[in-house]
């Protein structure tokens, strides 16, 4: 909600099935602290007021009454409060609408003239996730576990800018598949070794796990166990790990990266896209994802013409160039967790030029033995 500071009548609705609950506690915290509790009527509708702020401010609502449970598995809001000003809009676009727990999905944020902005502050309901849009605009995160078919709420913010919002529907995949369960220390030394463990919802190791952290790939042993060297950052930075086997619910977790050496060996972890610049049209292609050092960069997402690749264990990722009327240029972008997004712009040539040329020589050759024959059929009539 976007709500002006002293701005009375923002309406909190409480109910239970289809009839309101009344005396539901309705409490407003900033920081930690309680600054108002109000009580819902005989309707489940209390109205707060939001507090004077010098600056925009994230607010926590919360709302409780005994013997009842909230139904979500949330169980407190965040209401933005900011004064109205004239700003620009930040706009989001997202690159599914529907997806399943577990898959990755891209966000996009512009502003309302469709200029990507950097460092946007992305928010999935009530909770800021790890990670804000790179110099593109963009940025990837994984999809929660959901006990069923949920709709959410994605939340672009940045200071200066007036928040934009886009839903999205995540689907439970359902019970057949056994969850993936992934322990590890929260906080790590950059240069350090960690072990990821992967355990079952029986509490069994699993191996031959696909354990992804940064640009490296590993396998579980037999013991579930998976080892990484955390890499060197200029600030302490959270970084996602994630566990997916064929048969399980993958598993996502974060870990926070220390940083020990003040940035001196920091790395930016910048993806390369290498292509050919120029491909004749309905040729197939082939683009490669690489980081900054030239290692190969396996499932990352590739985007083109509107359509989302994955490149394989290589790095590598096929595609097919588009029919043209005439050369026309093409962007291809490519996107990781983790990375800053890379965008090459390619040329897709047109080759029926070719024919048209050799068409309009022919027509010239016919037209002129056309006149040649006119006018000696000419002159022997003469």
């Amino acid at each position: 909600a976007l709500v002006a500071p002293g701005e009375t009548g923002v309406e909190i609705s409480v109910r239970s099935d289809s009839s309101g609950v009344e005396g539901a506690y309705v409490r407003l915290f900033y920081e930690n602290v309680l600054l108002y509790e109000y009580t819902t009527d005989e309707e489940g509708v209390a109205y707060i007021t939001a507090p004077q702020q010098k600056n925009d401010a994230y607010f926590l609502v919360t709302v409780s009454r005994g013997g009842f449970d909230t139904y979500s598995s949330i169980d407190s809001y965040t209401i933005f409060l900011q004064e109205k000003t004239l700003m620009h809009d930040l706009v989001v676009h997202l690159s599914a609408s529907e997806l399943y727990e577990g898959d990755v999905i891209t966000v996009e944020a512009t502003d309302e003239l469709g200029a990507a902005v950097e460092n946007v502050e992305v928010w999935l309901d009530a909770s800021p996730l790890s990670q804000m849009t790179d110099s593109n605009g963009l940025m990837v995160f994984t999809a929660p576990a959901v006990f069923m078919d949920e709709e959410h709420f994605l939340y672009a913010v940045k200071q200066g800018f007036n928040f934009g919002e886009e839903r999205i529907t995540i689907r439970d995949k359902g019970q057949t598949e056994n969850p993936l369960f992934m322990t590890t220390e929260s906080l790590i030394e950059e240069s350090s070794v960690f072990e990821v463990l992967v355990k079952d919802n029986h509490n069994f190791a699993v191996g031959n796990v696909e354990v992804l952290f940064n640009n490296e790939q590993q396998l579980t042993d037999a013991d579930g166990r998976a080892t990484f060297i955390a890499p060197v950052v200029s600030h302490d930075v959270f970084y996602k790990i994630q566990a997916c086997k064929f048969g399980y619910l993958p598993a996502a977790s974060s870990i926070q990266i220390i940083d020990q050496q003040n940035g001196s060996n920091a790395t930016t972890n910048q993806l390369i896209l290498c292509v050919t610049p120029s491909i004749l049209e309905e040729n197939e292609f082939i683009v490669t994802v690489r980081n900054e050092f030239g290692g190969l960069v396996s499932h990352a997402q590739v985007f083109f013409m509107d359509t989302t690749y994955y490149t394989n264990t290589r790095g590598v990722v096929t595609l097919l160039a588009p029919e043209v009327g005439w050369d026309t240029s093409f962007d291809v972008t490519t996107v990781k967790s983790g990375y800053t997004s890379a965008s090459i712009e390619i040329m897709v040539k047109n080759t029926s030029e070719f024919q048209y040329w050799f068409l309009v020589g022919v027509i010239i050759v016919i037209f002129v033995f056309g006149v040649m024959a006119y006018f000696r059929y000419r002159d022997l009539l003469i």
